[in-house]
């Protein structure tokens, strides 16, 4: 059984599966690991990293959007803004075994 191991984003992510693998921990049979961004770096790690795709320019675009808001009308009520992602399967994840 492998241990999960869920970054904040993607360069931690790498840097993990470095320090793991340089520690003989391997990846994935020892630890899953995942990232969040799906940066281009995530397939140059070995293994390639198994990370959430998020639409940076929709992110984007939308953070300027509600700043141009607050800075128009600073009193208004805040929002939040949740934005969907899609996980990529790669191999830095074990495979789950079905009872």
């Amino acid at each position: 059984m492998s241990i999960p191991l869920v970054c904040a984003n993607d360069s931690i992510a790498i840097s993990a599966i470095h320090a793991l693998t340089s520690l003989g921990i391997r990846v994935p049979e020892d630890v899953s690991v995942t990232g969040f961004d799906d940066i281009d770096d995530v397939l140059r790690v070995t293994p390639a990293l198994t990370t959430v795709h998020v639409d940076k320019e929709a992110m984007g675009s939308r953070a300027v959007d509600m700043l141009l808001r607050r800075v128009e009308a600073p009193d208004a009520k805040r929002e939040k803004l949740l934005l969907s992602g899609d996980v990529v399967f790669r191999d830095s994840v074990a495979q789950v075994q079905s009872r």
